[in-house]
């Protein structure tokens, strides 16, 4: 007779703030998930990563697929409307959206000003992967 196991599997989607020697990922929902040799990788995995993972009830990561990876880019914060901030990068001032998924490096989300300085990791939707303050009050 054998017995299968049957693990409750739930599929998540977050941000990736770290991989730690390769088998374990931490993230923004729930703390840390785990890989092995049974996982499924799609994608090449990598901080500020936007994922999709199919994770058991243990912790272990049966499919793991990374939907999209953020750009890093920089800018001036021309003015702040709540959790939008209006960025002149390059030639043009976009919106860059502060959501709760977005990491915070060194920096509250109610620090930014005018003229500040900022790096950060950007989705193609405009949305904030990871994001820091390099220079305050620029003109």
């Amino acid at each position: 007779m054998i017995i299968i196991r049957i693990q409750d599997v739930k599929q998540y989607f977050s941000t990736l703030l770290s991989l730690r020697s390769k088998t374990t990922i931490k993230h923004l929902l729930k703390g840390a998930w785990t890989l092995d040799a049974n996982s499924r990788v799609t994608g090449a995995i990598a901080q500020a990563a936007w994922v999709q993972a199919n994770v058991e009830t243990s912790g272990h990561i049966r499919n793991l697929r990374v939907e999209e990876q953020a750009s890093a880019h920089t800018g001036m914060v021309q003015q702040v409307r709540g959790n939008i901030l209006d960025v002149r990068s390059g030639n043009g001032v976009s919106n860059w959206n502060l959501v709760e998924t977005t990491i915070l490096d060194g920096v509250a989300a109610t620090d930014f000003l005018p003229g500040d300085e900022i790096a950060a990791k950007l989705y193609r939707n405009r949305n904030m992967a990871e994001v820091r303050i390099v220079k305050r009050g620029v003109k």
